[in-house]
């Protein structure tokens, strides 16, 4: 078909409108058709055309904890937050939950972090059910001692990969943590980590702060110290995914002075956002602030104020495409109207701490174990990945229940025996 066809109205025009699955089974027409299908161009023309969804796609997370599991799903960014599509997690943490580094570009970035010193980081496309695991970082407790550190995931749209930053603040002989950090980057092409400390980050980024993804960055919440280690002031820590240099934001006045327990970043329309928690003797809540203009501190600008006066109000999830916010009320996904001052109880429930929402776009991204992929990767297809867990399951289940079968085996062999042996001395 693509001899009677000029390749642009062959690609931008048919094959690149096609859905997710569709593409997948077109792979397996022939060699050419998957060439063309996985290779980076097309990735990232299927990419941007899906971008442009309406309305957009929002990719949930919320963890029950009887049983514990965590539940993924993608809904329509509507009014009713309709559902568009229940996801299969494959996953088991050891930590009970995974940490969601953060999600670009369809690929979700987990780690097995939350309570303890474990370095499993996954990339996850749950649109083509493939992940792959990173292998173990450079700075480790077992070789650098106690630390505390910080993941950034991203896109590089230049070279069409995902990279992962962190930062590791190693701990010194008096308690304090070193600055600056030891800093980590992998890189699909790479596919190792190397070693990229000499940017001399001089801020700190605390124990495994929350991120956002805009403009080709990672942003998190950070503080500068005195010379005496006290608090100076807070302000944003950028790590730009294509140069691969450290920034710094800086906020307003009266958010820098505030610690940065009280600050948490956030993502509004195509904005970097503040959130400021407040607290007073009558009620707490959030005071919102907008960066108008990119990198220009004097943009920062109020926008509105989410007053609790029930103090039910959880922490923001995330805000949508109207403007509304979505929260936790207690354990329950709301959305809230700044204007109204109205909640809308979308009817899931969940472990407060442990909601996570973000845009989400179907992509192709990972769809190729060979492009950027080395054998240093542990790349495997969820099915794949879901049936080696299973089977290890009930190798432990057999192993356990012919142990025991054969201790009861034993048992009743050696009554039989001395049974048979008493009847046949009564017979001599």
């Amino acid at each position: 078909m693509s001899d009677y066809l000029p390749e642009e109205v062959w690609i931008d025009n048919i094959l690149s409108t096609l859905p997710i699955k569709t593409l997948l089974r077109c792979t397996s027409v022939c060699k050419s058709w998957y060439s063309l299908i996985t290779s980076p161009n097309f990735i990232s023309i299927h990419l941007n055309r899906n971008k442009q969804q309406d309305p957009p796609l929002l990719l949930l997370r919320h963890c029950s904890e009887h049983p514990r599991k965590e539940h993924f799903s993608i809904h329509h960014d509507n009014p009713t937050l309709d559902d568009y599509a229940e996801l299969d997690f494959p996953f088991h943490s050891v930590n009970w939950y995974f940490r969601i580094v953060g999600s670009c570009n369809g690929v979700v970035c987990l780690s097995d972090d939350l309570m303890c010193y474990v370095h499993t980081i996954i990339l996850w496309n749950p649109s083509i059910r493939k992940s792959f695991n990173l292998p173990r970082p450079s700075v480790v407790f077992q070789t650098h001692g106690p630390f505390m550190h910080s993941i950034g995931f991203g896109f590089d749209s230049t070279n069409h990969e995902c990279k992962v930053v962190r930062v590791t603040y190693v701990q010194d002989d008096d308690g304090h943590h070193t600055v600056p950090p030891e800093v980590e980057l992998y890189s699909l092409s790479r596919g190792c980590w190397q070693s990229i400390s000499h940017c001399g980050v001089q801020s700190i980024i605390h124990q495994r702060a929350p991120q956002v993804y805009i403009n080709e960055a990672v942003h998190w919440i950070a503080y500068d110290r005195e010379t005496n280690g006290s608090f100076h002031c807070s302000l944003i820590v950028t790590f730009n995914m294509c140069d691969e240099l450290f920034r710094r934001v800086f906020l307003p006045d009266s958010l820098a002075a505030q610690p940065w327990t009280n600050l948490e970043i956030n993502i509004f329309g195509e904005s970097l956002c503040v959130m400021h928690h407040v607290w007073s003797s009558a009620n707490k809540g959030y005071d919102m602030w907008v960066m108008e203009k990119y990198g220009v501190v004097e943009s920062w600008t109020k926008l509105f104020a989410i007053i609790d006066y029930q103090e039910s109000l959880g922490p923001v999830v995330g805000f949508r495409k109207n403007s509304e916010v979505l929260l936790v009320s207690s354990g329950n996904l709301v959305s809230y109207d700044p204007e109204t001052k109205e909640k809308k109880n979308h009817g899931i429930h969940g472990i407060g701490y442990l909601f996570y929402m973000d845009t989400y776009v179907e992509s192709l991204v990972l769809v190729r174990g060979s492009n950027g992929l080395s054998g240093r990767h542990e790349f495997v297809k969820e099915t794949e990945q879901k049936r080696t867990a299973t089977k290890n399951r009930k190798n432990r289940q057999r192993t356990f229940l012919m142990g025991t079968k054969g201790l009861w085996l034993r048992r009743k062999l050696k009554l039989k025996t001395r049974k048979l042996g008493k009847a046949g001395m009564g017979k001599c």
